[in-house]
């Protein structure tokens, strides 16, 4: 019995380590590192290597901000949070320099100048917030670019499932093929639905940008769901041969997906809601 809790803590950790390292990716607008659960098997939570102390969840990113000698004034009023032992942004003043980088009220600041802050003192804390250079790392929520469509492709990819149960199953048993054929259609039709939503998300983002991951996954999952619920409908008529067909391209759909899942970088949240120039970002800044 104790061998087995064992193993399964280990095999707890083992996936929870396999599931974040395969849902980090590289923005294809700003290059930042950002999680994606793609897969229902990922977690919903995960952790930054910069703030390894830091639980983030999905719609949360860690955001680094360097304040220069010649600044002053933030222009935060912050409070050290009682449960949670980080600096909570409470107001920000306008035409601050805070307000310009986009700090927002409720996000949180988990380390300043390298040294976590839930070990920080207040006193220390107000003490260091007056250093320059001052570099703090801020932890944000983008909950406002989540999309429903998000969890719908991820429920799509798993129904699409019953459809290559009822094609592997008809092409092993040819005289229950003809009754399998609705089945194999509906989620050929569930793989079309859900390559339908990702590429009218991936060309509709708010912010104007193409994610390319979307598109690319939407295509494949389109073109293979739709043939898939003609070759389960004509499996009615014509029974096994057209599952086998149905078998062999939902198995080529599914590694194509899957590789683009694992591989192909997207957008993250922050560059989903706002459109991100960066020529004019770097001109500005140098």
């Amino acid at each position: 019995l104790v061998q087995a809790l064992e193993f399964k803590k280990f095999f707890g950790r083992f996936s929870a380590s396999v599931a974040t390292a395969m849902g980090i990716f590289t923005c294809t607008v700003c290059k930042c590192k950002y999680y994606d659960r793609r897969f229902l098997w990922e977690s919903e939570k995960f952790k930054d290597s910069r703030a390894p102390e830091v639980e983030l969840e999905f719609g949360d990113r860690l955001v680094k901000h360097e304040v220069p000698q010649n600044i002053e004034r933030l222009g935060l009023k912050c409070q050290k949070h009682p449960e949670s032992q980080r600096v909570v942004v409470r107001a920000v003043a306008n035409a601050s320099w805070a307000a310009k980088l986009g700090i927002r009220i409720g996000d949180e600041i988990v380390q300043m100048n390298g040294s976590s802050v839930d070990v920080m003192e207040s006193d220390e804390i107000i003490q260091v917030m007056q250093m320059r250079p001052l570099v703090f790392l801020l932890k944000v929520s983008d909950d406002s670019a989540l999309d429903v469509r998000d969890n719908l492709r991820r429920y799509a990819d798993a129904l699409r499932a019953t459809g290559t149960t009822a094609n592997i199953t008809g092409s092993a048993l040819p005289v229950v093929s003809y009754a399998l054929g609705p089945i194999s259609a509906v989620g050929g039709i569930c793989g079309t639905v859900g390559g339908v939503s990702q590429l009218s998300q991936g060309f509709s983002l708010p912010s104007g940008h193409v994610d390319q991951h979307l598109i690319a996954k939407g295509a494949v999952s389109t073109t293979v769901g739709v043939t898939c619920t003609a070759l389960g409908a004509l499996a009615t008529v014509f029974g096994s041969p057209m599952l086998i067909a149905a078998l062999g391209l939902g198995v080529l759909g599914l590694g194509t997906s899957t590789t683009i899942d694992a591989n192909v970088d997207g957008i993250c949240l922050a560059c989903r809601t706002e459109r991100h120039d960066l020529d004019r970002e770097q001109t500005a800044f140098f």
